[in-house]
């Protein structure tokens, strides 16, 4: 996972014209949780923040989601309230002999997932009750959709793999 982890980042970064810094002195509510902070490429202006909460363990969710933790929103004082939001997932865990390993399908949830996370730190509304997922039923996948198609181009493939073993890169005759 560390590899699809890193390649998602620098893909979404380069789509989106977006920078991730991780916040390693983060107070967090597990040692498996990552927090990032996500800028502007082009202003340098601060969206908002992420975790990243991928591993599973007892008493949290069984499925894949993002939650929402704090709207992004402009204030009354003319300054902006940065966006914080949570993804969730259940990825095989790392065993002392082997590194998580995913399966296409699961790549596709890392995507689509990350896709509705990147959806609402990028919104940029006046008003909070219109933040990230405040849009029209048929429309709240649209963006994580759009985003997990590139989970079937060659090129961001493999941008994101390599034999865990070895680091040889997957054959063409694969992708």
């Amino acid at each position: 996972m560390p590899v699809v982890a890193e390649g998602l980042l620098i893909i979404y970064q380069g789509l989106l014209g977006l920078k991730f810094k991780e916040i390693k002195e983060a107070v967090l509510w597990h040692e498996d949780v990552k927090m990032y902070s996500v800028e502007d490429l082009s202003t340098g202006e601060l969206l908002g923040y992420f975790f990243l909460d991928l591993q599973p363990r007892e008493g949290k969710y069984g499925y894949a989601c993002v939650s929402e933790l704090k709207l992004g929103c402009l204030l009354p004082n003319g300054t902006r309230q940065e966006a914080v939001a949570a993804m969730l997932a259940n990825f095989t865990k790392p065993q002392k002999d082997k590194p998580s390993l995913l399966d296409h399908d699961e790549v596709v949830t890392y995507f689509h997932e990350f896709g509705h996370l990147m959806h609402y730190i990028c919104s940029q509304v006046h008003i909070a009750h219109f933040c990230g997922f405040a849009v029209e039923r048929d429309f709240v996948e649209a963006p994580s959709q759009m985003l997990e198609n590139w989970c079937w181009e060659t090129d961001p493939l493999k941008e994101m793999s390599v034999h865990y073993e070895n680091d040889y890169e997957i054959p063409e005759m694969l992708l």
